[in-house]
């Protein structure tokens, strides 16, 4: 398959062009949402004050477009115009015995260092940013918190849905257009994977606008952004980013039915949590190291 026609247009202009077709479908797939929800459930999205069930539907319904519309589409018409050979991008490819014995070690950083992580940042002084800041950046963690708490039911039906809409939809956008389109090109215009990663990983922190959750989600990011560059395949990402989704949705709707699963999926003394993570980094890095994938991050991210 030959590439786009704009293949060969440097990476400083992919990157603009990409940011560009993300911000063009965020513009028309809010105004669908908005005209959809106006429609379909009489709701104003743009003013709301309680979460009734169509509320909840218009919300649902947002938050899909809004993942289709800003990251899927944008990214599947980068890659239509820009380079049509997708795996040199997404890198879509088979998943290898190593990357899936390497995948539960992952999962468990991810897990007990969001949860030091989430703690230090809401023990973090913000006063610094003043107090009509902080009301505005309170006032909307809040709202984002009741959505998404809202968002959870206490059926296996609505359990069953929230797995797809909350948990798969945004692991496969939002993975194809950070880990795979964004990524890339910022390890290639940078031409420094360490630095492309970091870049992509603050980008991928700050567009979830939840200001008390930002350090987790940049550590989040820079875990996933990291796989994916020793892995050289996007499935691992998909996956990652879909069980740690899954585990939050559980620990929400394990509380709405009174079955607290939290204490479960983490461990509750702090000292068998960093042993518990150390030895996870450890044999993480003896595993890469001896399969020599860390020296194949240069060669993943090659022109």
């Amino acid at each position: 398959m030959k590439n786009g026609t704009y293949y060969t247009k440097s990476f400083t202009e992919k990157l603009f062009y990409f940011f560009i077709f993300c911000l063009l479908g965020k513009i028309i797939f809010s105004g669908l949402s908005y005209y959809i929800s106006l429609w379909a459930f009489k709701i104003d999205l743009t003013h709301l004050e309680s979460f009734d069930n169509n509320t909840i539907r218009s919300y649902k319904i947002a938050a899909l477009l809004d993942q289709i519309g800003t990251f899927l589409i944008p990214s599947i018409a980068f890659c239509w115009f820009f380079n049509k050979k997708y795996n040199q991008l997404l890198k879509f490819q088979k998943l290898k015995l190593s990357t899936i014995i390497a995948l539960p070690l992952i999962l468990t950083i991810m897990v007990i260092s969001s949860s030091f992580l989430l703690e230090l940042n809401h023990s973090i002084d913000f006063s610094f940013l003043g107090n009509k800041t902080m009301n505005l950046i309170r006032y909307n963690q809040e709202k984002m918190d009741e959505i998404h708490q809202s968002f959870i039911g206490t059926t296996n039906k609505s359990l069953l849905f929230n797995f797809l809409l909350m948990a798969l939809v945004p692991a496969i956008c939002e993975e194809i257009a950070f880990r795979g389109v964004l990524q890339t090109l910022l390890i290639r215009w940078t031409n420094n994977f360490h630095i492309g990663i970091l870049i992509s990983s603050i980008i991928f922190a700050m567009l979830h606008f939840q200001f008390y959750n930002i350090i987790p989600l940049l550590i989040l990011g820079l875990l996933l952004g990291y796989t994916i560059a020793i892995t050289n395949n996007i499935w691992s990402t998909i996956l990652l980013h879909f069980t740690f989704n899954s585990l939050s949705i559980i620990s929400i709707y394990s509380k709405k039915r009174g079955m607290d699963l939290e204490n479960i999926i983490t461990i509750e003394n702090s000292y068998q949590n960093i042993i518990t993570l150390l030895i996870c980094i450890a044999l993480l890095f003896i595993f890469w190291r001896k399969n020599n994938l860390l020296k194949k991050i240069k060669q993943n991210y090659s022109a």
